[in-house]
């Protein structure tokens, strides 16, 4: 249901079978009904050319071209490591 509580009032709970909860402060009980309303929107998901980028909810731009720089290092470091075994190339 929701709704507000009062600090220092009894209420009983259903979360695990009957319970009670006494709240030190004023508060607000949010129902199931009133998150699903207040749900962050989904992760961007990003495929461009065989590469997918799921960005977390609520990174900006930057952060994202940040992480995907990153990634690209990494693996630019990988594949360099990869092809080169030491030897001289001519």
């Amino acid at each position: 249901l929701g709704g507000p509580v009062r600090a220092g009032q009894l209420y009983r709970w259903q979360e695990e079978g009957r319970e009670l909860f006494v709240p030190r402060t004023d508060g607000q009980v949010i129902s199931t009904r009133q998150l699903r309303g207040a749900a962050a929107p989904a992760a961007p998901r990003i495929s461009v050319g065989g590469i997918t980028i799921n960005a977390a909810p609520g990174m900006s731009p930057t952060d994202v071209a940040r992480a995907v720089r990153k990634e690209l290092a990494a693996m630019a470091r990988e594949t360099g490591f990869a092809l080169n075994d030491g030897g001289d190339y001519a």
